[in-house]
């Protein structure tokens, strides 16, 4: 009996994956903005809570006129995400890309921390840049999940893939896709930039 076959994935997910070749002053500069402005007016408006660093904007106005390197950033996540979203759906328009809102956090991990699987349900993608190496073997892995969530062992595919931290990389996704960071177990704080991203159709 003869008979043709093939496998296919119907449900791709697309991520985009950039590595960025940055001088290091560029790092050493963006991270003396973050801990001598970001993180000073985080504590003068949440002084109950000053351990938490994502709460404020990193990409508002009054930053990205102060600093060039946040500026220069704030592009690399602007062409990120567009070039997501022309890869996803070559139609989008100009205009749409145009009216593109996004805001950046400050989420720095110390020894210890960890983030939950979750997903960014009011955005309509979600991005991250990592400023600074962390040690191998320390924990603090990205781990993406399929987007179908089952217990399956049997005729299935892997159900996790890990995106290995590095300085100045860049990853953007949809937001419907679940995410982890595992037990961060350094010395010295991980330091990562994230965004939401939501694209408004025109």
């Amino acid at each position: 009996m003869e008979y043709q076959s093939q496998f296919i994935n119907p449900f791709p997910v697309e991520l985009l994956v950039r590595d960025f070749d940055m001088p290091s002053s560029w790092n050493e500069n963006i991270d003396l903005f973050i801990r001598t402005e970001v993180f000073s007016e985080h504590q003068l408006f949440n002084p109950n809570n000053p351990n938490k660093f994502d709460e404020i904007n990193i990409f508002s106005p009054k930053f990205l006129e102060k600093s060039e390197e946040v500026q220069i950033l704030y592009d690399i996540f602007f062409n990120g995400f567009k070039d997501l979203a022309h890869h996803t759906d070559p139609d989008v328009s100009a205009e749409s890309i145009e009216k593109m809102h996004f805001t950046g956090k400050v989420p720095f991990m110390k020894s210890g921390d960890f983030k939950k699987v979750h997903n960014h349900v009011k955005a309509d993608a979600y991005g991250i840049f990592y400023l600074n190496d962390i040690p191998p073997k320390s924990g603090g892995q990205l781990i993406i999940h399929h987007p179908v969530f089952h217990n399956q062992v049997a005729f299935s595919a892997p159900r996790e893939h890990t995106i290995p931290h590095r300085k100045n990389r860049l990853i953007i996704g949809p937001s419907y896709v679940w995410h982890e960071v595992s037990l961060y177990l350094g010395k010295d704080q991980r330091k990562v930039i994230s965004a939401d991203c939501n694209l408004f159709w025109v």
